[in-house]
């Protein structure tokens, strides 16, 4: 084959080039007016126009596919837009697309390597199994709606990958974190059986929303291969029984959202017990989604304690309403884990106004950058105040490594001190966040709480930037937090 059109046709960013291949008297491409509902609000309706390519006649199997086939054999990646939401400009008609699965004669993509599959309202995720090739071995699916006759045919296509993709080593299927009560009976937990006897699956991300426990099979080969795992939760029954099938032990990624069930200690010990059972994680993540509860959560070295197994372990994130830490606890943070390189020990919240107390001191702050040498990231919530709990700066211990520093709303009210102690603790800090805001949009220094003039002051003498914002940040959520 020739090696110049091989690397042209080696990544095919859409259909478009492929379809018109097709010779030109079977096609046509024209205007139509296109409306998109929001789903939250129905009322809510945007229309426009796009160009949708259609075939004019039927395809004749040998004459018509003979050009599309010599350059598909070519495509080793390939990513398909199906509707207009994905591609304004260009877009498959459903007609179109029957056609096309339609004459499809096998093996037209004999070398197809990764397949990229976005459709926001899932109608014809059915036709996927055209690009389901055995010699695929990456599949990601994105759908964004999530109606109930999504959700089945989803159901339905996961048998055929399993049987389709025999070598398939990555899989991302939509984390359908929306899904109301009554379309939780719609979802089959086979659907993830199945997946989890593909022989040589590394990497997957899905979603669960239902309120029961999994029943999945306790066996060697299930999720034998799996190195990579991103789950939502609708609430930790289901995440125990998905960690508790897993027979993999090379897992090194695992990031579990629990989407509808608030942080408790119980809990939050319950999934590290779980999830100790994977030694080499190198990379973890556990967030608590749901907000709005007014009760802390004070995490404590107990209910982390089962994760000390987990000498690899390089990053750590816990993330749930009002969570606390205190400085025993950071301690033992620091002396299990002395390779981490970025910690997220942080509350959420509904909005920037939210204060969450902490029991973190400087002292305890400073253990932990001299327990954790090669800490780069830190994002977490302390007790910034001069007296009592300040500590002079030739008894703090230098972290050489750390650059970006995500304070929260830690009080503080003393900038010189707090100046001397991030510059003694944390030299190179390039990089401070924090979640403080001014009492008016376009206020001026002026207007500045006292608190915020002193984290102001600090963020000037440290990194040469005082805090910043405009009108877009106010009407964030805390996901958009000031960036300083």
């Amino acid at each position: 084959m020739d090696p110049a059109l091989n690397k042209i046709w080696h990544t095919v960013p859409t259909l478009e080039p492929l379809f018109k291949l097709f010779p030109r008297s079977s096609w046509g491409v024209w205007e139509s007016k296109e409306v998109m509902v929001d789903e939250d609000d129905p009322d809510d309706r945007e229309s426009f126009y796009i160009k949708q390519f259609e075939f004019s006649r039927p395809l004749r199997c040998n004459r018509d596919w003979a050009r599309l086939r010599f350059y598909a054999a070519r495509v080793h990646s390939l990513t398909h837009y199906h509707d207009a939401y994905n591609q304004p400009d260009w877009a498959v008609s459903k007609d179109a697309f029957v056609d096309f699965h339609e004459g499809c004669p096998s093996n037209v993509f004999p070398r197809l390597k990764e397949f990229t599959w976005k459709d926001y309202r899932g109608s014809a995720i059915s036709y996927a199994p055209i690009f389901l090739v055995s010699s695929l071995s990456k599949l990601s699916i994105d759908i964004k709606c999530n109606s109930p006759a999504t959700i089945k045919q989803m159901n339905e296509l996961a048998p055929r990958i399993y049987e389709l993709c025999p070598n398939l080593r990555s899989l991302s299927i939509p984390p359908l974190r929306s899904v109301t009560i009554r379309n939780v009976r719609d979802i089959c937990p086979d659907t993830l059986t199945q997946l989890g006897y593909l022989p040589g699956l590394e990497a997957l991300s899905l979603a669960f929303p239902s309120e029961k426990a999994l029943n999945l099979p306790q066996q060697p080969s299930f999720f034998s291969s799996l190195r990579s795992l991103e789950f939502f939760a609708y609430k930790t029954t289901s995440a125990l029984s998905l960690l508790a099938a897993i027979s993999s032990r090379g897992l090194t990624t695992l990031q579990l959202t629990v989407t509808q069930q608030s942080c408790s200690l119980a809990l939050l010990h319950k999934l590290c017990q779980a999830v100790a059972r994977f030694p080499n994680l190198s990379h973890l993540s556990i967030v608590f989604a749901r907000t709005g509860e007014p009760e802390s959560v004070k995490a404590s070295q107990k209910s982390i304690a089962p994760l000390r197994s987990l000498k690899k372990l390089l990053s750590l994130t816990i993330e749930a309403t009002a969570l606390q830490l205190d400085d025993a606890t950071l301690h033992a943070i620091a002396t299990a884990f002395p390779s981490l390189t970025k910690l997220a020990v942080i509350p959420l919240g509904d909005d920037q106004s939210d204060r969450w107390t902490s029991s973190v001191t400087m002292a305890g702050l400073n253990s932990l950058a001299e327990g954790c040498p090669n800490l780069r990231d830190l994002s977490i919530i302390f007790d910034a105040r001069a007296s009592p709990r300040a500590i002079e700066p030739n008894s703090t211990k230098s972290n050489l490594s750390l650059t970006y520093l995500n304070t929260g709303n830690s009080p503080a009210d003393d900038p010189e001190v707090l100046t001397r102690f991030l510059t003694s603790c944390f030299p190179n800090l390039q990089k401070i966040r924090t979640w403080f805001q001014p009492r008016f949009l376009g206020a001026g220094a002026g207007d500045l709480s006292e608190e915020q003039q002193c984290w102001d002051e600090v963020l000037r003498s440290v990194t040469g930037v005082g805090l910043e914002w405009d009108g877009e940040s106010f009407k964030a959520r805390r996901g958009r937090h000031l960036c300083m």
